[in-house]
């Protein structure tokens, strides 16, 4: 199995500090997911990143992390791009967030499990706050993924909600 770990995004929000790279006990964001990854049997993680964060994350990586550059638009297209840089392009995919933090130890290993074990699909999801409502990617859940929002979607839905409420 191989993990993807998208970490292209512009920063904007923390004024050029990649979110992937704050501090955690011991480690980083970035650090915590490939080492949790790792731990679960995932032999391989790949990471597109912005030039500007590769020497950064060099120094959090070994020889079972292959960094490339993704000057992307979307995270979408970095986890499209990342599928070229995998060893072997038909094997299963576990896909892990540089800046969400799990405090379950063993997060990826039970996707992981439900993946070798007939799922087509395994998703880690938690509840968004409602102050994080229209600024995140989102999915809607009812017995099943019913829609997914990319963020870049749900910034523009934000803007349009606001400029609709300030013309009320």
């Amino acid at each position: 199995m191989i993990g993807i770990v998208p970490a292209a995004g512009n920063a904007t929000r923390l004024n050029g500090l990649p979110k992937m790279l704050l501090p955690i006990p011991d480690s980083t964001l970035f650090g915590e997911t490939r080492r949790k990854m790792l731990i679960c049997n995932i032999e391989h993680v790949v990471t597109g990143t912005r030039v500007g964060n590769l020497t950064f994350l060099q120094g959090l990586c070994d020889e079972k992390v292959e960094l490339f550059e993704a000057n992307t638009d979307t995270m979408s297209e970095t986890v499209l791009r990342s599928r070229d840089h995998m060893p072997d392009p038909n094997e299963w995919v576990c896909f892990g967030m540089p800046d969400t933090y799990f405090d379950d130890e063993n997060a990826f290993c039970k996707l992981h499990y439900a993946l070798i074990h007939g799922a087509d699909v395994a998703v880690g999801i938690f509840a968004a706050r409602s102050e994080q409502h229209h600024k995140l990617g989102n999915a809607t859940m009812v017995e099943h993924i019913v829609e997914l929002v990319e963020k870049k979607a749900a910034e523009l839905a934000a803007a349009a909600l606001i400029a609709k409420q300030a013309a009320e």
